[in-house]
């Protein structure tokens, strides 16, 4: 019975949740840190991109760095998932078959079908557009989309440490470490 009243009411602090909490931040902004530093090379490829200029006249090499023209059919249109809004397209051409994915809305305006002619645009062989039915869709490879996911990501996972590190120092979950996250003029850690 030496407890106190004040002691039996107030329920313990949740160190391990605190200290779970710091040691999920830690992890996220580490993982943010190797996200980012994969998006100058994501950058710089997408300028490269902007930059190419129309193949000449001579056939090019497949993985040459400019922009070909080059015409396939559509062999099978697929839905990328039972919960995604992209589709699957298998394209073929003379040398062979290939599928490019699409985010979104139907690739060309309305659902292509089988048999329609369509004409991708490839660089360093990649599909990185489809025309067809009037419109231009960019897929899946095009880098001027696929450059910002990793910003996005590693936003997100700046943020999520973040938190995980204000509500791990809050909540004081690991003294050993809130010391270390402690500004020095500010008082002790609670």
């Amino acid at each position: 019975m030496g407890r106190s009243k004040r002691s039996a009411r107030r329920p313990p602090r949740p160190r391990r949740r605190g200290a779970l909490a710091l040691l999920g931040g830690l992890v996220g902004l580490l993982l943010a840190a190797a996200v980012f530093a994969g998006v100058p090379d994501a950058l710089a490829k997408a300028g490269a991109y902007d930059a190419a200029v129309a193949c000449p006249s001579a056939a090019p090499l497949p993985d040459a760095d400019c922009l070909r023209e080059v015409p396939y059919t559509v062999v099978e249109v697929s839905a990328k998932g039972a919960r995604s809004s992209g589709y699957l397209v298998d394209l073929a051409d003379g040398s062979g078959r290939v599928r490019v994915g699409f985010d979104g809305d139907p690739p060309l305006g309305s659902e292509p079908r089988k048999g329609d002619r369509v004409t991708a645009r490839v660089w360093r062989g990649e599909i990185t557009a489809v025309s067809g039915r009037g419109s231009t869709r960019p897929t899946d490879e095009d880098p001027d989309t696929a450059s910002d996911w990793p910003v996005l990501l590693g936003l997100a996972l700046t943020a999520g440490g973040l938190l995980g590190l204000w509500y791990g120092r809050r909540s004081a979950g690991a003294p050993a470490l809130v010391a270390l996250l402690r500004r020095p003029w500010r008082g002790s850690a609670r």
